[in-house]
């Protein structure tokens, strides 16, 4: 099954392969769970990965995805695929002390995404990891620092990405075999 989750770890590992200082948190918890992840002193610059929000992909939105395909079929067994399309959208912001350094890191990061837009998603029952396209929908910059009092000034820019996805689900089920009864039709009588 092809689930919310194996999105979500395919795009924060997405972006430690740009940046290795990434966690997958919200907003509000970014420096908890960099905390946790990195330990005590997390490191600046951060970046932080959420799903915002989803919803069905209206131009995905066939019939021949919910009724799903025959992937095989034995003489006892139907192998199916059921798919729902849908739209992900994930909030990318850089944190740092330097907002120079985080301009830099955002620009960066936002070419690294242009250039090469595809995250690779590994699920159960595929041979091959499947395939999505990252693009922006929407850019931020948050120009008034936010004041911690731990860590001081830090600057925040955002970035929104969608990521048009298909939730998979694989069943299996048996046969429907039907017997028929034979009639003899020139008979006088049926029994």
């Amino acid at each position: 099954m092809l689930t919310f989750k194996n999105y979500d770890d395919a795009v924060i590992d997405y972006f430690k392969k740009i940046y290795q200082w990434s966690v997958y948190a919200q907003t509000d918890r970014a420096f908890q769970v960099a905390g946790m992840e990195f330990g005590d002193k997390v490191p600046l610059p951060l970046i932080s990965v959420y799903r915002t929000d989803f919803a069905l992909n209206p131009f995905r939105n066939t019939p021949l995805f919910f009724r799903g395909k025959t992937l095989a079929l034995t003489e006892t067994k139907v192998n199916k695929e059921r798919v729902f399309p849908m739209l992900f959208n994930y909030q990318v912001d850089v944190w740092g002390d330097d907002h120079d350094v985080v301009a830099q890191l955002y620009s960066e990061l936002l070419f690294a995404v242009t250039e090469m837009p595809i995250i690779t998603v590994d699920f159960a029952g595929s041979r091959e990891p499947l395939e999505a396209h990252l693009s922006i929908i929407e850019v931020n910059q948050n120009n008034e620092p936010s004041q911690i009092a731990t860590r001081g000034r830090l600057y925040r820019y955002s970035v929104t990405y969608q990521v048009h996805v298909y939730i998979i689900k694989q069943e299996e089920h048996d046969v429907i075999r039907i017997v028929p009864q034979f009639f003899d039709f020139n008979a006088n009588k049926l029994d």
